[in-house]
């Protein structure tokens, strides 16, 4: 429970919401009776815990009347308007995130804002720049959290005394000068994606001994890819893709023992894929999608990679047959080949990678039958062949693919009778969905048909979805459909090819580990 401190002198009028003439929760807590004492100019312990309701209007500014008010939480409800909480300077920890506040945030927080160490204003309507403004908190302020706004401007440099800063998604832009990373950076997550920064990032990265999360996906950044980073050998996630990076990673990289995320995708890469890659083997993901890397990928040496779960090599300019070599991989769940130039046929062999989760080798020039031994990977929920020339028969042996929710078949040369197994499909992830809960994953929305399932979650109702090729040859007359078949929502007879549309779905909602920390709100006792 909340509770407030000192007195909050004077009689106001209750206030009211936008949304109708009902007192608002603030007017109720200030004005709760003409005879008794309000909550707010209660002189006990000065808490005011909100989050996560339904709250509406604006904060009224009667709030700034509790100046001896150290914890403020009004995070994840539906507060508009400009806001003034410029008299609360000996706040510690606020957190207004997830709501529709506008306005500058010279204008919202105290200038004297030395005692905070928590501040999270993410996920708002927030605009102009941020300045030098922050410089005023000191360096007691630990963690800063300004993103999902509309700032614009140059960055501000003086976050290297924070822990944590994060910053995307606004409109920042400009370079990020070397003096912005001293000796002594106390950073141990930055954030700056989905910005518009640009210029060479600095090496001085560096001397920021302690950090294990960079991510400054989605910039203009240019040159070469600093050898700074490999002085940050607590790194486990860098995400550096959707830049203009040149293709040369420095051999310093490798320092980063313990790297489990690496993001290098829409970077324009050209070539072979560089072989220092196949070295990082502490990685557990390796995403480098949406290049022009071409040729084969065996000789990298990726695919020896011990620990990698996920390998995303889609759109890029990859020739040859399928690697029969993935089938060694012993801990693969996620591999992604799709809008690439790979031919033959599909190995046997993929059906002993039991690990599997994701397969899609959509939109290649590969020919044959889909192999029976799809049939034992009873971990898949995801498995696309579509846009190639396959052909045959649909083996029934798909039907033991029990974890099995998106089949896309679509545009193929396939025939004969759609399987009556077809129908045992998807129906049981359970096991599947349980194994990546007890290993913990990072916490990623997966999307089936365009309804939200958590995959590291409880299992909630799922729509299974069947893509089946749009040819002559295939016997689809589906009135009435094969026995059991009627129970999939989402089955499709006729399928325009879109190369995008699938592989989008499910990588963008594999794109990045799930970073963000929960709202102070959520943590013990409500401490940053």
């Amino acid at each position: 429970m909340s509770r407030s401190p000192p007195p909050a002198g004077g009689s106001a009028s209750p206030v009211t919401t936008a949304a109708s003439s009902r007192p608002s929760i603030f007017a109720i807590l200030a004005f709760p009776a003409a005879s008794s004492p309000t909550f707010l100019s209660s002189p006990r312990s000065p808490r005011l815990d909100l989050s996560a309701n339904s709250i509406d209007g604006s904060v009224p500014p009667e709030l700034n009347q509790c100046r001896g008010l150290r914890h403020l939480n009004l995070s994840h409800n539906m507060i508009d308007g400009e806001m003034n909480l410029t008299s609360l300077v000996l706040l510690d920890t606020l957190d207004v995130s997830v709501n529709r506040i506008v306005g500058r945030v010279s204008e919202s927080f105290p200038w004297n804002c030395g005692n905070l160490v928590y501040l999270n204003i993410s996920s708002n309507n927030f605009t102009g720049g941020i300045g030098d403004y922050f410089d005023g908190c000191g360096q007691m302020l630990r963690i800063l959290d300004v993103s999902l706004n509309r700032f614009v401007g140059e960055m501000w440099e003086g976050f290297w005394w924070l822990t944590e800063f994060w910053a995307s998604d606004n409109k920042f832009t400009g370079m990020i000068s070397p003096e912005t990373f001293p000796a002594g950076c106390n950073l141990e997550t930055l954030d700056l994606s989905g910005n518009g920064l640009s210029g060479n990032f600095p090496s001085s990265i560096g001397n920021c001994s302690k950090m294990t999360q960079l991510n400054i996906w989605g910039n203009l950044f240019t040159g070469g890819i600093p050898s700074g980073i490999g002085s940050l050998s607590e790194l486990t996630t860098l995400l550096l893709g959707s830049n203009r990076f040149n293709r040369e990673l420095p051999t310093e990289l490798l320092n980063c023992a313990k790297l489990v995320f690496l993001d290098l995708s829409r970077n324009n890469f050209r070539g072979e894929i560089q072989t220092i890659l196949g070295n990082f083997t502490s990685l557990n993901y390796l995403l480098i999608h949406s290049n022009s890397f071409s040729g084969g990928i065996e000789e990298s040496g990726i695919l020896r990679l011990p620990n990698l779960l996920r390998l995303d090599l889609a759109f890029n300019n990859f020739s040859r047959q399928l690697p029969i070599a993935v089938a060694e991989m012993p801990q693969l769940e996620f591999l992604m080949l799709a809008n690439n130039d790979f031919y033959g046929e599909i190995p046997p062999e993929y059906g002993r990678i039991t690990t599997l989760q994701a397969l899609d080798v959509s939109f290649n020039r590969l020919i044959g039958r889909i192999p029976a031994e799809i049939g034992n990977l009873t971990s898949l929920l995801w498995l696309m062949l579509e846009g190639n020339k396959l052909t045959g028969g649909i083996p029934p042996e798909i039907g033991n693919c029990s974890s099995l929710l998106w089949l896309n078949l679509a545009n193929n040369l396939l025939s004969g009778p759609i399987p009556p197994e077809i129908s045992l499909i998807g129906r049981d992830p359970s096991p599947t969905f349980n194994k990546n809960r007890l290993r913990n994953h990072y916490s990623l929305l997966r999307r089936v048909s365009g309804h939200e399932a958590m995959v590291a979650g409880d299992l909630p109702s799922l729509q299974l979805c069947v893509h089946l090729d749009d040819s002559p040859e295939l016997q689809r007359e589906l009135e009435p459909a094969p026995q059991g078949l009627r129970r999939f929502p989402c089955l499709f007879k006729h399928f325009k090819a879109d190369p995008n549309a699938g592989y989008h779905r499910l990588s963008s909602t594999f794109q990045q580990p799930s970073l963000r920390r929960g709202t102070v709100g959520n943590q013990p006792n409500g401490s940053a």
